[in-house]
């Protein structure tokens, strides 16, 4: 019969304490976290006897998913919901899972044929909202403000056709700017418009600071510089007027950060000579449209890039123990900026399956990891995606530290 010693016992309690600290960080995060739901919810999953493992994760992504489905019927009225039911398979079903930060497990039961969990989940309820009016559902989904745009458009007026009078181009300007801005309020941004020369001018050539002092100055979240072109074409034959086509060159940034977001450039498909001034106003305003939507595209996937989003990460430890260098891990993790949750899903001999909340790309992690200074261990990624990594560790020339 074994015999439980003092140093035994403590040994066996250290082991057990850094267990429980291990998976301390299951527990959701704080209610008070406005980006983020908290519901309570059951999922199920038939079992007969069969794979108790498998039923059990079945019941969790059941109960997942219902929490997601909860969570969006608090952020849009039920009459948005009812109008674009048929689109949930793309907003909600396809990858459920990108819009939980984590989730806990409080009870299970195998009664019946059923296999029962009652979960409570944090649903990221910004990403979710996000997804919902980039899809086209609403432009209020829930109760947050979406960012406050600012459209800056401007000329060269040297680069006019000298046919057309200042006066019309001014009011070709408008047209395109004002479709621009009526694009992006459909996806639900607070818009205005300042239809200048010497603005657009200072935006342009505003470094990130400069950039950043407007956006207070103009009481704005993001800035774009549009600049509208006609372009003279060719006539179709001698002596016919000549034509021309419009272009619109758009440059957003970041007036919170001083950053740039990217460009969007269009450009009408039919020529018009400039006495078919309702033609060409037609074909600016379209140009201004598909302008707008392109850039309102772009600001919501910047927007979803620096939101939270869960990264699963799949480490493999290339060493006969594998616990030390996984304690070793999360420890680093910690303090990568960015990082704002992780959860131990899975652990077997030599692997884990972790979710990590991080404001940014699996790439993006990937990099922070291997610019991570001090580690006691040699770390090698070995694939990358936007919402997943996979790496390998070993000890490297290092001792534990």
């Amino acid at each position: 019969m074994p015999v439980f010693t003092f140093r035994a016992g403590i040994k066996a309690l250290a082991v057990l304490f850094a267990l429980a600290v291990l998976f301390s960080t299951n527990v959701p995060a704080a209610q008070n976290d406005e980006t983020a739901q908290i519901p309570t919810v059951i999922g199920s999953c038939p079992w007969r006897g069969g794979n108790i493992a498998k039923a059990r994760e079945c019941a969790i992504s059941d109960a997942l998913m219902d929490a997601v489905e909860l969570a969006a019927m608090r952020l849009v009225p039920q009459g948005v919901m009812i109008e674009n039911f048929s689109g949930l398979e793309n907003v909600l079903y396809r990858r459920h899972e990108t819009f939980i930060r984590d989730y806990k497990v409080l009870t299970e039961s195998t009664a019946g044929r059923a296999y029962r969990v009652l979960v409570q989940a944090t649903v990221l309820s910004t990403n979710l909202r996000l997804k919902m009016i980039n899809e086209g559902w609403a432009r209020d989904a829930g109760d947050e403000e979406m960012k406050r745009a600012l459209i800056v458009s401007g000329a060269d007026p040297a680069a006019l056709p000298k046919t057309l009078s200042e006066g019309d181009f001014s009011r070709l300007r408008d047209i395109a700017s004002s479709a621009m801005a009526s694009a992006l309020k459909r996806k639900g941004f607070q818009v205005s418009v300042q239809n200048s020369n010497s603005l657009f001018l200072e935006a342009r050539s505003a470094d990130e600071e400069g950039l950043m002092e407007l956006g207070r100055r103009m009481g704005t979240d993001l800035l774009a510089t549009a600049e509208l072109a006609l372009r003279e074409l060719p006539p179709v034959e001698p002596g016919r007027p000549y034509l021309y086509d419009a272009g619109l060159a758009i440059q957003a940034f970041s007036t919170e950060s001083g950053e740039e977001i990217g460009g969007v450039e269009k450009a009408s498909e039919a020529g018009h000579n400039l006495h078919q001034i309702p033609d060409l106003r037609d074909s600016i305003s379209n140009v201004g449209s598909m302008a707008g939507e392109d850039l309102s595209d772009l600001i919501l996937s910047s927007l979803e890039t620096q939101n939270e989003r869960p990264i699963e990460m799949d480490v493999t430890v290339n060493e006969k123990i594998f616990f030390p260098y996984f304690v070793m891990l999360k420890k680093h993790l910690k303090d990568i900026p960015g990082i704002l949750n992780v959860q131990t899903r899975e652990m077997m001999s030599n692997r884990a399956i972790l979710t990590v909340a991080f404001k940014g790309s699996g790439e993006a992690l990937a990099k922070a990891l291997l610019k991570k200074r001090g580690r006691s261990f040699a770390l090698d990624i070995v694939e990358t995606h936007p919402d997943r990594i996979r790496l390998a560790i070993s000890s490297g020339q290092k001792r534990f530290e």
